[in-house]
């Protein structure tokens, strides 16, 4: 079906015995995307519905200016998830495997300065949000002094990482930006990850161990770096890829329990898969065969 989208739309899909899984969108939508799955076959969906947003928002970043919501997919069958209050729009993007969903939803509160933040024609502030397994929904709430965040990784603890800032510095995913990476641990209680002496600063990924990585951009040189943190530590700069603008940490389930970290570097000629040996990025297009016709992105 035709859309803003250069006339094509997306669905999320599931993988499974080698076959492509088509999980579809709620009813009426065009376009959906999944995270996960976790243990249990539950994946983490955003999807567009049938409605046109009321305040001519595009919360799902696809160009359609639909309303898009969170919801959960589980044998066969796809179930939104609750907003807040006052809020038309939601996402949810990583599941653990207590089947708790994070992502981020607005709060009904407008605010004119999101105008001139990174999310285009966003006019309600958003903060970070964890669905329980009973599909309840919770604010996870900024660092004080901050208006808005968005949670993107979470581990089987219940420990969820993200961003916090401004509305008027802040961008959701798929194309996230905010001032500060944070952790927000099982409580609710936020936890500000520092920085590379600049900004921004996003915290993507976290392991049953509560180590954290992300993205932050390096006073040193100007370009993103990857990040590392452990609790008690201050933030560990994993460097840049020579030649990059970007090295990427993204999210989700980007570093696991051994602490190794995969990513991607974005340079002048392109993308190359990344995995981080001890703290040095190494193109993983090194260590295939010789010859071969891959290339790893």
């Amino acid at each position: 079906t035709p859309t803003q989208t250069g006339g094509l739309s997306q669905t999320a899909f599931l993988w499974y015995g080698g076959h492509m899984i088509d999980l579809g969108t709620l009813p009426g939508g065009l376009n959906s995307e999944a995270g996960g799955p976790n243990s249990s076959g539950e994946a983490a969906i955003f999807s567009e519905t049938y409605r046109t947003d009321p305040n001519g928002e595009d919360f799902c970043e696809l160009g359609t200016h639909r309303q898009c919501l969170g919801a959960i997919w589980k044998n066969g069958v796809m179930t939104a998830l609750p907003t807040l209050e006052g809020g038309h729009n939601a996402a949810a993007y990583d599941i653990n495997n207590r089947g708790q969903v994070v992502g981020f939803a607005e709060n009904g509160k407008r605010d004119a300065t999101c105008l001139t933040g990174g999310t285009p024609f966003q006019v309600i502030r958003f903060e970070a949000v964890i669905w329980g397994a009973d599909g309840e929904i919770r604010e996870l709430p900024p660092l004080k002094g901050d208006t808005v965040g968005f949670a993107w990784g979470i581990n089987d603890a219940g420990q969820v990482v993200g961003s916090s800032g401004l509305c008027s510095n802040t961008a959701i995913p798929p194309e996230p930006s905010g001032q500060h990476a944070v952790l927000w641990d099982k409580d609710g209680s936020v936890t500000d990850l520092g920085n590379l002496g600049s900004a921004p600063n996003v915290a993507t990924s976290i392991n049953s161990r509560g180590d954290v990585v992300g993205t932050a951009q390096s006073a040193a040189d100007g370009t993103i770096h990857a990040f590392k943190w452990t609790r008690g530590k201050p933030m560990q700069d994993l460097g840049a890829f020579p030649g990059a603008f970007a090295t990427v940490a993204p999210c989700c389930k980007t570093i696991n329990d051994r602490g190794e970290v995969v990513g991607f570097a974005i340079d002048p000629t392109g993308m190359r898969a990344l995995v981080w040996q001890g703290n040095v990025p190494v193109d993983l297009n090194t260590l295939i065969p010789a010859g071969s016709p891959w290339y790893l992105q």
